[in-house]
């Protein structure tokens, strides 16, 4: 990638309108797992995020967790998987 293409895609992602609620979601998704780790409720994680400016309900804020964390679990498994190691043929002799 060039360095004016880079820039440019910068800007873009700089000045684009407001990201949705699943997005700002997705970037706080380490802080959130860890608050649920440390035994907070996801009802005490919800009120939060509201308190901080996050406008949807507590279905959708669950809902966009459970799909937030299922990608991120698929994609950790996927990252871990490694391919099997191909054996070589075995030649025939004439």
């Amino acid at each position: 990638m060039t360095e004016a293409l880079r820039s440019a895609l910068e800007d873009l992602a700089a000045n684009a309108p407001r990201q949705s609620e699943t997005a700002r979601l997705h970037g706080h998704l380490e802080q959130i797992e860890h608050a649920l780790r440390l035994g907070v409720s996801r009802a005490q994680i919800f009120e939060t995020l509201q308190k901080q400016g996050f406008r949807m309900n507590l279905k959708s804020f669950e809902t966009a967790l459970y799909r937030l964390r299922k990608r991120s679990r698929l994609a950790e498994a996927s990252a871990s998987v490694t391919p099997p190691v191909r054996q070589p043929r075995e030649r025939k002799r004439t």
